[in-house]
């Protein structure tokens, strides 16, 4: 993932890493490791937000419950009431300067 790959059924090494913490702690406190019973983790379905762009593939057509990483936000997504409030201040400025006279 990140590196070309559009996406697909992938490890999660984040949800790997936090079991494997889990683990260890428990025999860090004396638990033994043999008392300890093993598990599998699901793989997840993540997709590259910047590939699918690539491709022209909509994140609609992906299945339900997908992961999109890497997405890029435009400058609206990102500063949506700042800007509404910038203007709303020039507009609350315009019309007072208008009524003042």
């Amino acid at each position: 993932m990140g590196a070309g790959i559009v996406g697909g059924s992938l490890l999660n090494y984040e949800a790997i890493g936090k079991q494997l913490g889990e683990v260890s702690l428990r025999v860090l406190a004396g638990e033994k490791p043999k008392d300890i019973p093993s598990s599998t983790l699901r793989n997840v379905t993540t997709f590259d937000w910047r590939e699918l762009r690539r491709w022209g593939i909509d994140e609609s057509r992906l299945p339900a419950g997908s992961i999109v990483r890497y997405k890029e936000f435009s400058v609206w997504e990102l500063y949506k009431w700042r800007i509404i409030g910038v203007i709303s201040l020039c507009i609350l400025g315009v019309a007072h300067c208008w009524t003042a006279d």
